[in-house]
């Protein structure tokens, strides 16, 4: 991490270290901008500085003016994972920052999208490296000092898969892992250092999940009290995620398997209660007790959040391409306005009408309150999908254009659009998966079926599908099957973070088909967005930003 992104920090960090802090956080502020020396002597000040770091992964980084406002971990996985995939579609973004949406900024070494995927992973790395300073020899409790300390090689090595994932090429194209795409800083400081391979930082992610895990079994303790730090099952998360992209397909299967024990796949009733409350599924998340206010995810991304109330926009729609593939008795259907939904559960608007311009318009893909029958069918969706029908505590969605005064040529909600994220008050507060244990059944699936093991990866989905559509299992084999574990990836994992990376480590291009009127078989993006990335395009892999090469004078590109 460079001198400029050090002397960022101190900014970055002013809204994390005067936050109000909740009864989850030890009642303690966390300590975000301490040095090594003070971050490590003693245990008690290692723990304080950890509770800093994962603030710092939902947190109001004030100086960091993109919209929607920056908040960490939510904002990265939303941005990077979704908003430049495939499978959601965000008019937000797309009206907005189009040069985002289409990924014009990527490979610009002064834009904002590689600027902040580098910023980002690097303040967690520095923190991590102050705190590790003293894992040997910070004063208190072993057993709590070799807690901390595989807790910050955990983070520490998140960071560093959010890097490879974003200036690392496809495993296929590195070279054997040659290709060089990120500075490893192991220690704190802020020397010149070169850019190291591919293969090198994914063997040091190795070598910090491997000590965090000889670590946490040292302390006895299997599962964190607070889902906001991360334990055992979290760091073998890590490790597949890191074998996924290294086509490691051996320990991807073991360590998939094993993070997601004692994890149970939530019910298909715990699936529609709202994605802002962590229930038994959920490994890794934000504390609901954050209160970050306009720099929540649910501010920008529930579907009753204020921004897509009020700005007619945000929450997200899925792309149609997707959700035609998703049975209408799957439960995760039921939670996007759709054709199908629409017509199954009555609630009037008729296929054909979707591919109506006067009842959807075409520059936008939001439905049209002038439209009598796609008004009704909006009001209808937004009160059928409320979670367990509580409406005291979640109100509706998408409030402002589901009322009487939806007059002459109003938006209303887009078609595709999600009903799966919800908030819980006014400013959007909620929780957000960074890690849930389907994930992993899935990496299981996929992984097995790189190691010819078709029945457990046939197991693994069909555990899936008995929770979201009993109707349906899986007996495809060969090709087919890994279309199938692919599908229900992108269909189980939708919104939380995994599209682009995905496609990226599938070697796979993203399109985005448009929508053309009076044609039933075609998608839900408007024209001026719909576009295809081959896996050849430099997109794939982000440029340096200028403000490393500026400083650090070891990187020769």
């Amino acid at each position: 991490m460079n001198k400029y992104i050090i002397k960022g920090l101190a900014t970055l960090m002013v809204g994390v270290g005067l936050a109000s802090c909740s009864d989850g956080y030890l009642d303690v502020a966390p300590i975000t901008t301490l040095d090594a020396a003070t971050a490590s002597a003693t245990v008690e000040g290692a723990n304080l500085a950890l509770n800093g770091v994962c603030r710092s992964m939902n947190t109001q980084y004030q100086s960091i003016s993109i919209t929607p406002n920056f908040n960490g971990e939510s904002w990265y996985a939303t941005f990077y994972g979704d908003v430049l995939g495939s499978d959601a579609f965000y008019w937000m973004w797309a009206n907005r920052v189009q040069a985002f949406y289409n990924w014009d900024n990527n490979i610009m070494v002064n834009g904002a999208v590689p600027g902040y995927a580098w910023r980002y992973p690097y303040i967690l790395i520095s923190q991590c490296n102050n705190i590790l300073v003293g894992e040997t020899t910070a004063e208190g409790d072993v057993a709590e000092r070799a807690s901390v300390m595989a807790q910050a090689r955990t983070i520490r090595a998140h960071a560093y898969i959010r890097l490879v994932q974003c200036f690392a090429p496809r495993w296929e194209d590195s070279n054997n892992g040659e290709y060089k795409c990120i500075v490893l800083r192991k220690t704190p400081g802020t020397e010149d250092l070169p850019l190291s391979s591919m293969k090198e930082v994914l063997d040091f992610i190795y070598e910090d999940l491997d000590r965090a895990i000889e670590l946490y079994n040292t302390t006895g303790v299997t599962k964190s009290s607070y889902i906001w730090r991360p334990n055992i099952n979290v760091a073998k998360g890590l490790y597949a995620r890191a074998a996924m992209i290294r086509h490691d397909y051996a320990k991807a299967q073991k360590m998939a398997h094993e993070a997601r024990e004692g994890y149970p796949i939530m019910s298909a009733k715990e699936y529609k209660d709202g994605f802002c409350e962590a229930n038994g599924e959920w490994m890794w998340a934000n504390s609901l007790d954050d209160q970050i206010y306009y720099w929540a995810f649910g501010s920008w991304y529930a579907c009753n959040g204020p921004y897509p109330t009020l700005w007619l926009r945000g929450a997200g729609a899925i792309n149609y391409d997707l959700a035609r593939q998703i049975p209408v008795e799957d439960c995760r259907a039921q939670l996007f306005f759709t054709p199908e939904v629409s017509e199954y559960y009555g609630y009037g608007a008729s296929r054909g009408l979707f591919w109506n311009a006067n009842a959807v318009d075409p520059t936008t893909m939001n439905c049209l309150g002038s439209n009598g029958r796609m008004r009704e069918a909006v009001r209808n969706m937004c009160v059928h999908a409320i979670p367990n029908q509580d409406k005291e505590k979640f109100g509706e969605a998408y409030t402002n254009r589901t009322g009487e005064d939806a007059g002459s040529g109003s938006q209303i909600i887009p078609f595709g659009a999600q009903f799966k994220f919800w908030c819980v008050d006014t400013y959007g507060r909620g929780q957000f998966p960074f890690m849930r244990a389907a994930e992993f059944l899935l990496t299981e699936a996929e992984a097995a079926y790189r190691n010819s093991d078709e029945t457990t990866a046939k197991n693994c989905i069909n555990e899936l599908l008995a929770k979201r559509n009993p109707n349906q299992t899986c007996s495809s084999t060969g090709d087919a099957l890994l279309e199938e574990i692919r599908l229900q990836r992108r269909i189980e994992l939708w919104g939380e973070g995994h599209s682009w990376f995905d496609l990226k480590r599938w070697n796979l291009p993203m399109v985005r088909k448009t929508w053309e009127a009076s044609n039933r078989d075609s998608n839900n993006i408007p024209a001026a967005y719909g576009i295809t990335k081959d896996p050849s395009d430099q997109g794939w892999v982000f440029v340096t930003p200028q403000s490393e090469t500026d400083y650090n004078h070891a990187i020769n590109r």
